[in-house]
């Protein structure tokens, strides 16, 4: 009796065995419930560990018990990124709107619109980069049904040293949970393997709170702007920097005007004009934003030969579209000799003078501005998780 049903015993392990082989090679596989879902590994992640992502995926019994949510701290060089996300998806990644084009001038111009065919865009966000990978660790699901929401929409070429994103999958059954069962760790190193070296998740965690939302939870935000005055730029630093021809400039009167900005004001004298779709929609703006902090610094240079570089670094509860970079333009323009401070107090206090303020006042280039910090309040508790190196990976 014992041999028999040792027997039954093996013969139901092969049973089981079996189906589960038919359903991977079927880039499928079987569930509790009876039913079939998509697999689809990519090349991508199955090099990675086959354990870990057959887990991720089987046994739905767990999915009470595994995260659907994951708050991602992302870092990107914003110079091949059309933004954050693209408001028109007509809108094309034009380069002579990079800093190539400062350099090089109008060659550039002419040859934007070559190579391009009518009806097909080649839009690069870093949003849809961040989709398109998650969707592959979802199991090669429909990457519109991964929602990546970040505390800002950054412009085309601007940087990001931290923006703040909340992740999740949903679908007809609802909300998928978290690949790799929810270890955090290993889905920020496979996400990371499968990014473009452009772009990286520097940490990783569960959400503060149920409800936790990385836009309309912050309490600050902190952009830094670097320029640079000389009669050469710095080769190394060009992508990150608007460099400046050689000009006197009064970084006294600067300093000056970079305190005027301090507190409550009505920033709609340096808003930008609508963006994309928002030119249709008619939506009123809430120009009145609080600078809690306005600082400029001066960098000397290491040699003869490299140019003055300055960092203007700006923290507010809110900022208008293109806010940073026209304050930076003022601040230059004030420099410059260009504008007095009277300008700006009366662009303050009077949005009328907008017209006026920037007839004088350039829009600093995206290529120089970072966003920095952002801040969510004593309240909102992070627990980042280290990052997992190869070697770790190996051990677990």
């Amino acid at each position: 009796m014992r041999k028999i049903a040792g027997l039954v015993a093996c013969c139901v392990v092969v049973e089981i065995r079996c189906s589960f082989v038919v359903c991977t090679k079927n880039k499928s596989f079987w569930n509790p419930n009876g039913n079939v879902r998509d697999f689809g590994m990519s090349a991508d992640v199955a090099s990675l560990n086959e354990k870990d992502i057959e887990a991720s995926f089987i046994g739905e019994e767990k999915v009470d018990s595994v995260p659907v949510c994951a708050v991602l701290n992302i870092t990107y060089a914003g110079c091949n990124f059309n933004g954050w996300v693209a408001s028109n998806d007509s809108t094309d990644l034009r380069r002579n709107d990079s800093p190539v084009a400062e350099i090089q001038g109008s060659r550039r111009r002419r040859k934007s619109n070559r190579g391009t065919s009518a009806g097909k865009s080649t839009i690069r966000t870093v949003a849809k980069t961040l989709r398109k990978n998650l969707a592959k660790l979802y199991g090669n699901v429909d990457p519109s049904h991964v929602n990546v929401v970040g505390c800002s929409r950054t412009d085309k070429g601007v940087h990001a040293k931290s923006q703040i994103a909340l992740i999740n999958c949903t679908c007809s059954d609802g909300i998928l949970p978290l690949p790799f069962e929810g270890d955090l760790g290993k889905m920020q190193f496979a996400l990371n393997r499968m990014l473009p070296p452009d772009v990286r998740v520097a940490a990783v965690c569960s959400p503060p709170q149920s409800d936790f939302h990385p836009t309309l939870d912050t309490v600050s935000k902190t952009y830094r702007y670097t320029f640079s005055l000389g009669s050469i730029h710095d080769p190394l630093r060009w992508r990150y920097i608007w460099h400046l021809p050689k000009e006197e400039f009064d970084y006294r009167k600067a300093r000056r005007a970079t305190s005027l900005f301090l507190g409550e004001h009505n920033f709609m004298s340096f808003k930008g004009a609508f963006r994309g779709n928002d030119r249709k929609s008619n939506k009123l703006v809430d120009p009145m934003c609080t600078i809690k902090d306005a600082v400029i610094m001066q960098h000397m240079p290491h040699s003869d030969w490299e140019p003055i570089t300055y960092t203007i670094t700006i923290k507010g509860n809110r900022f208008l579209y293109k806010m940073v970079r026209f304050i930076v333009g003022t601040i230059v323009a004030c420099g410059l000799n260009k504008i007095d401070l009277e300008d700006v107090q009366i662009a303050l206090q009077n949005p009328e003078y907008a017209e006026t303020l920037k007839s004088h006042v350039l829009c600093a280039p995206a290529h120089g501005l970072v966003l920095n910090d952002v801040d969510y309040g004593p309240s909102k508790t992070f627990q980042w998780i280290p990052a997992l190196d190869q070697m770790n990976l190996n051990r677990d």
